[in-house]
């Protein structure tokens, strides 16, 4: 058995910072995914962790929720260590990141949501120009998003609700984009591609 729970593991910051790389640190330690036969996880209540989960070759039969199992007996328990400091994070992180999400990117977009095809149809050669709205966040909401909106377009930019997107789509995007206009929130998570 694996723990791979962290604090705030629900959040999408926290889970693609503190909880994915410790895959990767497994990966390369002697430990082989195979011969793991669960995996601890905060929670699978967002498509996110399960599509993130996959990506990194994690079964999903294979999880068990901390947040819904909170003691857990094990012969043997394999606790990877974090992988960096808090709201730090490290190259390695970042590489196993971009190696789990980068590839096939494209091939996963194909044919997807409006907002995210409108986005992709930029003429500009650098890539997209993107404001990344939170008009349906529960906290900091942008109070005036409509004038802002209207200002940035005058730019190029275009809104996307990132809520909307799978997680290819969001690192497709990013990975593209020219310009990354944001308020504060784990959407920012995604600079890392």
């Amino acid at each position: 058995m694996a723990t791979l729970s962290s604090l705030s593991g629900n959040v999408y910051y926290h889970w693609m910072i503190d909880v994915l790389p410790r895959i990767g640190i497994l990966k390369n330690s002697t430990w082989s995914l195979d011969h793991i036969d669960w995996f601890v996880v905060n929670s699978l209540t967002h498509d996110f962790q399960q599509e993130t989960l996959k990506a990194a070759g994690i079964p999903l039969e294979r999880v068990i929720e901390s947040d819904r199992t909170p003691y857990i007996n094990a012969q043997t328990l394999v606790a990877p260590s974090f992988p960096g400091h808090l709201d730090w994070v490290s190259q390695g992180t970042i590489d196993f990141l971009r190696s789990t999400f980068l590839q096939n990117t494209s091939e996963a977009v194909k044919g997807r949501s409006s907002s995210l095809s409108k986005a992709l149809q930029v003429t500009s050669p650098d890539g997209p120009r993107l404001y990344i709205s939170r008009a349906n966040a529960r906290y900091r909401r942008v109070l005036n998003e409509a004038a802002v909106i209207d200002h940035l377009q005058s730019f190029g930019f275009i809104p996307i609700a990132l809520e909307t997107l799978s997680v290819a789509e969001q690192v497709h995007l990013f990975a593209n984009a020219q310009a990354i206009i944001s308020p504060h929130g784990s959407s920012l998570t995604n600079i890392v591609f």
